[in-house]
């Protein structure tokens, strides 16, 4: 009795999974275009005008590099204002004169590698080492070195 009743669970357990695999596997016209309908669309547009080709002021303020001044802004402030991981503040003096007497090269090359905290180049990928010399010279210049 036992037996018949466990045979009985199992056929009607194993049935479920096959009933629904059944009703997701119907081949009907209606069920497959259901399945594979498109989730959306693409419309690819073409320029009704060509711009016009940039002015020489234009292609001029394009091809400006940016300043010291900017580059500080732009990659060195967020760590240099607060002292983030350990980065020497602007108006620091003290800590800038510790840095300044380990020579520019060693800043230079500080900048440029990454050290301690600081990744590479400031994150500044495009700047040239020209510029991150700049750059620092601005820095020591602003903490009145």
């Amino acid at each position: 009795m036992r037996v018949k009743l466990l045979i009985g669970v199992i056929i009607v357990s194993m049935g479920l999974p096959f009933a629904q695999a059944a009703k997701y596997y119907d081949r009907s016209r209606e069920a497959i275009d259901m399945r594979t309908k498109p989730i959306g669309r693409v419309q690819v547009l073409q320029p009704e005008t060509v711009e016009e080709p940039a002015t020489t002021a234009q292609a001029t303020a394009v091809a400006t590099p940016p300043t010291d001044a900017q580059i500080y802004q732009q990659y060195c402030a967020l760590c240099h204002v607060s002292g983030v991981a350990g980065a020497p503040q602007l108006e620091d003096k003290d800590e800038w004169e510790k840095r300044e007497k380990q020579g520019e090269e060693v800043l230079l090359q500080h900048v440029v590698n990454g050290y301690n905290a600081m990744p590479a180049k400031g994150t500044c990928m495009t700047c040239s080492e020209a510029d991150l010399q700049a750059t620092i010279e601005y820095m020591l210049q602003q903490a009145g070195l």
